[in-house]
């Protein structure tokens, strides 16, 4: 948790693809618990976690997950790492926010093109830093891959990553990534 607690615990549930929403639990603040349910359809199925002033980490799972945007936007608590993104063939411009929260907290960003040539690269973020992609069409999409690090001045915490113009998902791992079937 994030300053005081509040509240006893957070909700999680999950929908499948056919829109059945399965029982919701309660996980104790500062506790972890097994959510389990056995799929009623194959596709993507849906994790919601209401964290409120608190956080949430999935430490295992049996199926690859992703990182979804509320309203395009993807907020992280002190994360690094690699994080991937899918670029549809037909996108010849998309745009990226990055932000951390003022001077105090940071967060430094580089951005991979499919072939993991540096696009985008900015240290110790704290107000919004855009980034504006240009690319020629391509007949299938492509996978590019953005790699937060800690900043040299700061603390990271609250970082902020918006994706505009592609979905506003990322994944852990390039296998992970939602994407259509056709690309």
């Amino acid at each position: 948790a994030v300053g005081p607690k509040r509240g006893d615990g957070m909700s999680v549930h999950a929908v499948s693809p056919t829109g059945k929403q399965f029982p919701e639990v309660t996980v104790p603040l500062d506790d972890e618990a097994e959510y389990t349910f056995t799929a009623d359809a194959t596709g993507t199925f849906a994790l919601h976690c209401d964290p409120d002033w608190h956080t949430v980490q999935v430490a295992s799972a049996t199926h690859p997950l992703c990182i979804a945007g509320k309203e395009g936007q993807i907020h992280l608590l002190g994360t690094t790492g690699d994080f991937y993104f899918w670029v549809p063939g037909e996108a010849e411009q998309f745009g990226m926010r990055f932000q951390g929260a003022g001077d105090g907290e940071r967060l430094s960003a580089t951005v991979f093109d499919a072939k993991g040539a540096v696009r985008w690269q900015k240290a110790d973020i704290g107000f919004p830093e855009s980034f504006v992609a240009e690319r020629e069409p391509t007949e299938q999409g492509e996978i590019w891959r953005i790699e937060i690090t800690r900043p040299s001045v700061g603390v990271l915490e609250d970082g902020h990553i918006v994706l505009r113009g592609i979905p506003s998902l990322l994944s852990l791992t390039p296998e992970g990534l939602l994407r259509p079937a056709a690309e």
